[in-house]
């Protein structure tokens, strides 16, 4: 595929994440999304159903200008959803091969040309009409549970690439991102004071980022521990409310890993915004092969800025590739916090400063640069957002550095998941008396290589 091609699909895919991720759900955005599938898949029909949430035995089919006769003979159709070009599906009705692959076994199929003498083909011709002669499904998954598809109808000189089966499995993961966070979205308006609910949009909201630790064959491990912050209405509740930090870990092989680290400006529901579409949008550009942490920071840096500049915020975040084998990290920065790199071979404390790049948000045209930096063969990374410095205890001190180094030399033996624990337990603890302002989120990552 050309790389011209390859640009306008991925700024298709982008355009996708920019339609959904404002907190739009899919019947919403549905007359961008579809004709943008329609345009980078080159096929006249194409349509996306979800699952209903209250009742799980219903698709509900979004469409532009079309219904089969399978659609009207089975579709509940009332006077809004024929307003909205939608309607309504018994599961049940399904031909088998589509409850199978997808709601069962979450996997696609593709069908170039229906076999009269196939069973199952049958019972999609049956479904599709005589105008079709193909049929390709897709699931919409998160977490193992199928939230809906996408199908694409095929007529006799219509047929989907292995590119294009690829950018459909891309973008359903898209989708299954959007319709969490619309449900999300949707928990968070209507539960301002319930702490039931609420904890629920927090949960999903951790579910967003990479939460699992990573461990190399070589005994190196990368570590991840969140503390979501309070506001002076929710006092020494550390776990209650939203906020803008983000953080993907990658692991590529068995020797390297990427690692994407931000913090959105403010928080509560327009920082909160920001999360899914920087997760996306690294994932996307990550899947085109890209590696390198300053293309990467710049791709992000261009897709984002008019969303950030229209609302008037910014967001720090740095970007690194990390290579055990080498003893290397390869780092680009927009703004974020500096490092801290530990030696206990040589008792000596560097910091990952050479790359100050400007926050996202600022300058479209900026170009990051990305700078190499060398680890020792007993070391460990302290990486960290603002809320680990800048919460202040109740006499207005802020937790010192040399606190969190004295507990990193005494840990040398320690698993790194246990020394993030214990940093941030020792941060709670000295400020958990204050009661007169916000408390920020506190986000560690730790890189130990042995």
């Amino acid at each position: 595929m050309s790389t011209e091609i390859n640009d306008k699909r991925l700024n298709s895919i982008i355009e996708i994440l920019n339609i959904t991720a404002q907190g739009k759900g899919i019947m919403e955005a549905k007359d961008s999304i579809l004709p943008t599938l329609v345009d980078i898949l080159k096929l006249k029909r194409i349509s996306i159903g979800v699952l209903n949430v209250g009742s799980i035995n219903t698709m509900r089919i979004l469409y532009t200008d079309f219904k089969t006769e399978f659609h009207k003979k089975y579709g509940i159709e009332t006077d809004y959803l024929k307003s909205k070009n939608s309607f309504d599906i018994p599961i049940d009705v399904y031909p088998s091969i589509i409850k199978e692959s997808i709601l069962e076994n979450k996997c696609y199929f593709y069908v170039e040309k229906l076999d009269d003498k196939n069973p199952q083909h049958l019972e999609l011709q049956l479904m599709l009409g005589n105008e079709y002669s193909g049929f390709s499904i897709f699931p919409i998954v998160s977490d193992n549970n199928c939230l809906g598809l996408i199908s694409c109808y095929l007529t006799n000189d219509e047929f989907l690439t292995e590119d294009d089966i690829e950018l459909t499995l891309q973008i359903c993961k898209v989708l299954a991102l959007t319709i969490e966070i619309y449900r999300k979205n949707e928990i968070i308006s209507s539960v301002e004071n319930k702490n039931k609910e609420f904890a629920e949009a927090l949960k999903i909201q951790r579910q967003l980022m990479s939460i699992n630790n990573i461990s190399f064959f070589s005994g190196a491990r990368i570590s991840f521990n969140y503390q979501i912050g309070c506001d002076n209405d929710n006092r020494n509740k550390l776990k209650s409310r939203l906020g803008g930090d983000y953080y993907e870990a990658i692991k590529l092989n068995e020797s390297k890993a990427l690692l994407f680290f931000a913090d959105v400006m403010g928080h509560g529901v327009m920082s909160n915004y920001f999360v899914p579409l920087l997760k996306g949008m690294f994932k996307m550009i990550v899947k085109g092969s890209n590696t390198s942490p300053a293309k990467i920071l710049t791709d992000v840096s261009r897709l984002i800025y008019s969303d950030l500049d229209s609302a008037g915020m910014f967001i720090t975040c740095r970007v690194m590739m990390v290579d055990f084998e080498k003893n290397t990290i390869c780092s680009a920065n927009a703004g974020h916090t500096i490092p801290l790199l530990y030696s206990y071979e040589k008792n000596r404390i560097s910091y990952l400063d050479e790359d100050r790049g400007k926050p996202l948000g600022v300058d479209p045209e900026y170009e990051y640069e990305e700078f190499t930096y060398h680890m020792d063969s007993e070391a460990v990374l302290f990486m960290y957002t603002d809320g680990i410095y800048e919460n202040t205890n109740i006499n207005g001190q802020t937790y010192k550095e040399s606190n969190i180094i004295e507990i990193l030399k005494a840990n040398k033996y320690s698993d790194s998941e246990m020394i993030c624990n214990d940093i941030l337990e020792a941060i709670k603890t000295f400020i958990i008396n204050r009661d007169d302002d916000e408390i920020d989120d506190m986000m560690i990552v730790l890189i130990k290589n042995f």
